[in-house]
């Protein structure tokens, strides 16, 4: 089916109308008003046509929308610049969508497709912005999970990173750490840097009372933190609950332990309200710690979370699909600039036999070295706090 433009033309909604008088107001941009989109989502597949092309302003030509999705295909007078997806709800205040990508068609034609569309959103606009002189970095984040009865799995990634100069944060249960308590202390002498991952693996922390969950945590904070009187203290700040279950008493509880950042979270997926698309961290007001988000790709009209068991186990990824998504991931972040967060377990990806994934990861490694720079986790929040506080 096609129907009538929705979007609202330059003479219907300008900057000269508008009276918020930012710089980013005054670029040339388009809008397309996606309120109808919510009452039409339930016809799956349908399009919206532009506008006439006008050459001194973008000029949205297409907007597609299925469940979920929507891709804006638009003209722009000059692909010299920076062009950037943003969202609103009343025309009035806007957000930029920053994991939002752009390919290039014939002649100066584009198209950007945002996934994970919800009914919050109700207008989009494509605005033009200068290109920064110099790129800003494109920062990879390894989270790898120690766990369960793992033991050389572990070891194998561990090593590995060491032997390329790389870093990541290794996330650990605390009965993991109580067995294993000397092979962590080793973990942090060798520079990486150590979060909690709750007290022990398939813990539901949201089905859990205020009083239960500061118990386990708190006594799971203390076995990672190791012994002061013995020398072997080190500051725990990161926290992941297992499986992503959470609540607003376990928000409760990290801001009374000190948690710093809490990677619960999903970028488009899994988020704090009025998050929804940020792939830095974030620090919503009221919150004690910061959001660090895992990432995700569009995938067969659905977002995915870059972790290789989910990707595994529910979604029956090959290791060649893994592949495939990881540096889909990383290409991601090099158009971007948005930081890639990734979400790994010793015991699957750093078994050499077994799962296959490991030849994936050596893989994603050696294409991403030399491009990006790997930082903990720890570190990329300090490195977005400027920005989320």
């Amino acid at each position: 089916m096609r129907f009538g433009c929705t979007g609202l033309s330059r003479d219907a909604y300008s900057p000269e109308r508008s009276q918020r008088g930012s710089s980013i107001m005054k670029t040339r941009y388009s809008v397309v008003s996606a309120r109808l989109w919510a009452v039409l989502l339930v016809a799956a597949g349908f399009e919206v046509a532009g506008a006439p092309q006008d050459p001194e302003h973008l000029t949205i030509t297409r907007v597609g929308v299925t469940q979920g999705c929507a891709t804006l295909e638009f003209v722009s007078p000059d692909l010299s610049g920076r062009h950037q997806l943003e969202e609103s709800s009343d025309l009035r205040v806007w957000r930029p969508i920053p994991i939002a990508r752009f390919q290039q068609g014939a002649g100066n034609e584009l198209c950007t497709t945002l996934v994970g569309l919800t009914a919050e959103t109700t207008f989009f606009r494509i605005v033009q912005v200068e290109r920064p002189a110099v790129d800003p970095p494109a920062y990879v984040n390894l989270q790898i999970d120690a766990e369960l009865d793992d033991h050389q799995g572990i070891r194998n990634m561990i090593d590995e990173l060491v032997r390329r100069g790389l870093t990541a944060t290794i996330f650990v249960t605390a009965d993991y750490a109580n067995r294993n308590a000397f092979y962590i202390s080793q973990v942090v002498d060798r520079g990486f840097e150590i979060a909690m991952h709750g007290f022990y693996t398939g813990e539901q922390l949201a089905s859990m009372t205020y009083e239960e969950q500061r118990d386990l945590l708190r006594r799971a904070l203390l076995a990672l933190e190791g012994c002061r009187p013995c020398g072997t203290y080190r500051p725990i700040v990161g926290f992941r609950p297992q499986y992503f279950s959470q609540n607003e008493d376990t928000f409760r509880v990290l801001n009374e332990l000190g948690i710093v950042y809490n990677s619960g979270f999903k970028v488009g997926d899994l988020y704090l309200p009025g998050y929804q698309w940020e792939a830095m961290p974030y620090r919503p007001p009221g919150r004690g710690f910061h959001a660090l988000p895992i990432t995700t790709v569009p995938v067969g009209g659905k977002l995915v979370y870059l972790c290789d068991i989910a990707c595994a186990n529910v979604l029956q990824w090959t290791p060649e699909q893994w592949r495939d998504g990881l540096m889909q991931g990383l290409e991601q972040t090099l158009e971007t600039r948005q930081p890639l967060v990734l979400l790994l377990h010793g015991y699957f990806s750093g078994d050499l036999q077994t799962h296959g994934y490991w030849q994936p990861f050596l893989d994603f490694l050696d294409a991403a070295q030399g491009k990006v720079t790997f930082v903990q986790s720890g570190q990329l929040v300090d490195l977005a706090k400027p920005n989320a506080e």
